[in-house]
């Protein structure tokens, strides 16, 4: 006889499962802690992080508060004020509402809750530690709520293990704590880590709000979404000029009814309509809200809730489009349209269904602005052959023994010849066949190992600029980078802290043009911030790899038959010739046999 093996989990394991799901990292905690605050009414909320939320998360607010009860039940698995039928799943207007969160919380954290309604004389102070209750009374505090988050993954150290550093979850945390700021712009709201003030935001409007978080220079790149309100839909927000794109995707929010929400189709809506306006692989910013009806939009996907299901989807793509088109022509930065249909969406009430009218749009004249962004310039007064630098790499190193069984040839006969396919490709001939150079790839891979080892050698020579530059940033990057100032000096960068979410470029590394510093620096800080999140790599690393990326030729740029040949042979002088420092192939190599084959030979 077979004993039974299947077994119903404690609700204390259940949680520590679900908490794997909800709260994947610090960041996951302030995101519904925060929600929570919002969804309580708060005009008031404070947020306080240790150790990148490791060791204590904090939020604290002047909502409506809970009931000596409601402290307890909030605790439960599915305890949740916000919905309580099926039906209600469709009609949601509130952050939370599956009530997974806070159990899921408590159950890998020790957690202490003080609340107060502003009618009762007494609050309540519930602690919980690791799915067990401590404590449950009444206790004098401060209307609201102040829920407290410590050590958090303490009894499940494989999540912990798996955190990034502190560097990392903070930008987490301070991404999360944005997207509820700018949701709520009329709500006053703190961030303090490690007993500093990150940022203070004040109540105001949605414009001071942006200006306040993304930078002061952004109140002069903003321009109004040409609004649209529907029964349907109500569009609204900012969008940010040509020239305040980046090559980095960073200032990109869209709010389905002041959710935050991820959505890569409607941002090509957006993009699409800034086409021809902007530099190729530049992205536009935006802070862009949505109305629509609850029952229109699927929030239940999944449980960070950013991802969402649009009923009209197609039609919201649509409007998207031509409202951001009307207001880019409205504020005089693309040709001028003349929009004759107003009324977007026609709705059939009987049958109940949705269509949407595309907009009679017609060119009437073309101003050009002073509002355009100009083109990127050209380099090629930097590249007219390569760096000038490059020429003290020795030629006359010999090829090392696993080089010439890869391919086949002797010194005498590499690379006699080459010739360039498309200003992209460099394609020379080997004994056993040829080889086809990717030009860029080739030219990041061979200043990466040029910047690492004059890094690590302290040869890199600095040269001051005539003007120093003045670099706004968000207080997201400004506080990534100012820890970085060491590293970026080192590598030949004079950077210095300017305060207020500002720094002061004042050098460059030796042969760097000096009339582009500005931009050189800003697609050095923007390929930084998008390695930064692979901590195989060291900080020297990364940043090689940042400046390396920024200062390789790109395609499209012809070079003479001489930069070639030189470009080759410093290709093969590198330790690892065959890939880029992010894993991208160099090269291809043809045998002969393979050209056989191709002609039936």
């Amino acid at each position: 006889m077979h004993s039974n093996v299947i077994k119903l989990l404690p609700d204390s394991l259940a949680n520590q499962i679900a908490a794997g799901e909800v709260i994947q990292r610090p960041a996951s905690a302030v995101k519904e802690l925060l929600e929570n605050a919002v969804d309580a009414k708060a005009t008031s909320i404070t947020l306080f992080i240790e150790d990148a939320g490791k060791r204590l998360i904090q939020v604290i607010d002047n909502g409506v508060g809970m009931s000596y009860t409601d402290a307890r039940m909030c605790f439960e698995r599915h305890a949740t004020s916000k919905i309580s039928t099926s039906d209600d799943l469709f009609n949601i207007n509130t952050f939370g509402f599956r009530g997974e969160a806070l159990a899921s919380i408590a159950a890998v954290a020790l957690v202490t809750l003080k609340t107060k309604q502003q009618e009762s004389e007494l609050g309540t102070i519930f602690e919980i530690d690791g799915a067990v209750v401590k404590k449950h009374e009444a206790c004098a505090t401060n209307n609201g709520t102040n829920l407290s988050i410590q050590n958090l993954f303490y009894n499940v150290p494989a999540r912990k293990n798996f955190l990034k550093s502190n560097t990392v979850e903070i930008q987490h945390i301070t991404e999360e704590f944005y997207r509820v700021a700018l949701a709520n712009p009329h709500i006053k709201m703190e961030f303090i880590s490690n007993d500093q003030v990150v940022r203070l935001l004040k109540e105001g409007n949605l414009r001071q709000r942006i200006s306040a978080i993304w930078g002061r220079k952004y109140d002069e790149l903003l321009i109004p979404l040409q609004e649209m309100s529907d029964s349907f839909l109500s569009v609204s927000g900012f969008l940010v000029k040509p020239e305040g794109s980046k090559k980095r995707k960073g200032e990109q929010y869209f709010f389905a009814n002041k959710r935050f929400i991820k959505s890569s189709y409607l941002n090509h809506a957006i993009a699409s309509a800034f086409e021809g306006l902007i530099p190729k692989d530049y992205h536009v910013g935006y802070c862009v809200f949505l109305e629509v009806e609850p029952k229109s939009i699927d929030i239940n996907i999944h449980p960070t809730k950013t991802e969402v299901k649009f009923q009209h989807e197609k039609s919201i793509y649509a409007i998207l489009h031509a409202i951001t088109k009307k207001s880019l022509t409205i504020n005089h930065i693309s040709p001028n349209f003349s929009f004759e249909k107003e009324n977007l969406i026609q709705e059939d009430k009987e049958n109940n269904k949705l269509s949407f009218n595309n907009p009679s749009i017609f060119l009437k004249n073309f101003t050009k602005s002073s509002n355009n962004q100009q083109t990127k310039q050209d380099w090629d007064n930097f590249y007219k052959i390569l760096s000038e630098d490059s020429s003290n790499l020795s030629n006359s190193n010999e090829d090392s023994k696993e080089e010439q069984e890869l391919f086949e040839i002797d010194n005498q006969e590499k690379f006699t010849s080459s010739l360039q396919l498309n200003n992209t490709y460099i394609i020379s001939t080997l004994k056993s066949g040829i080889i086809i150079i990717n030009q860029f790839n080739a030219h990041f891979r061979i200043l990466y190992e040029k910047y690492l080892d004059s890094y690590k050698n302290q040869e890199i020579i600095t040269q001051k600029l005539l003007f120093p530059e003045l670099i706004n940033l968000s207080q997201k990057d400004y506080n990534t980078l100012v820890e970085l100032l060491p590293d970026l000096n080192a590598l030949g960068f004079l950077v210095e802290d300017f305060g207020k979410g500002s720094l002061l470029l004042t050098g460059l590394p030796v042969s760097t043009p000096q009339n582009i510093a500005k931009k050189i620096f800003e697609d050095v800080v923007s390929n930084y911030l998008e390695f930064s999140q692979n901590l195989g790599l060291s900080t020297a690393e990364q940043i090689s790899i940042s400046l390396a990326k920024s200062m390789a030729i790109k395609s499209g740029f012809s070079l003479p038959v001489e930069a070639q040949q030189q470009f080759i042979n410093e290709l093969f002088q590198c330790q690892m010739p065959f890939y880029t420092p992010d894993g991208k192939p160099v090269f291809i190599q043809i045998n002969s046999s393979e050209l056989e084959k191709k002609f039936n030979i």
